[in-house]
């Protein structure tokens, strides 16, 4: 026969027993839970296709960010990646410049969105009363 002592003394290390492995899960299961993933934001796409007879220079310049460059030949479309926000754009023909034409820089802001796509045709007064205008 059993005490009546015995019951609540087995009671409680169950008891205890469960409390223990209840904190254990809940303290390990806490840690080591993974950090919700956010999916990657896309960069907008820009292409830049030259349509002039002369190569373009670009440089897109954010201000909490590296400036990125890329030069378009005569006739040549180029992909610029960059990521959502506002730009200052330079855009320059050098070959203009050296002809002793006026600086061929054009300065203005530009803004993408992520994941958008832009096309941006360089062309000049010239190259479209040339008819090279598609």
């Amino acid at each position: 026969m059993r005490s009546l002592l015995a019951v609540p003394v087995a009671f409680g290390r169950a008891a205890a027993a469960v409390l223990a492995l209840a904190v254990l899960f809940v303290t390990l299961g806490c840690a080591t839970a993974p950090a919700p993933q956010r999916p990657p934001v896309p960069p907008a796409v820009v292409w830049l296709e030259n349509l002039a007879p002369y190569a373009w220079y670009i440089t897109a310049t954010r201000v909490d960010g590296p400036a990125h460059a890329v030069t378009v030949a005569v006739g040549a479309t180029e992909r610029l990646e960059l990521p959502a926000g506002t730009y200052a754009i330079a855009q320059e023909a050098p070959a203009l410049a050296q002809r002793g034409s006026a600086p061929a820089v054009r300065h203005f802001e530009f803004t993408v969105a992520a994941g958008e796509a832009y096309r941006w045709r360089l062309v000049t007064l010239a190259t479209v009363a040339r008819g090279l205008e598609r």
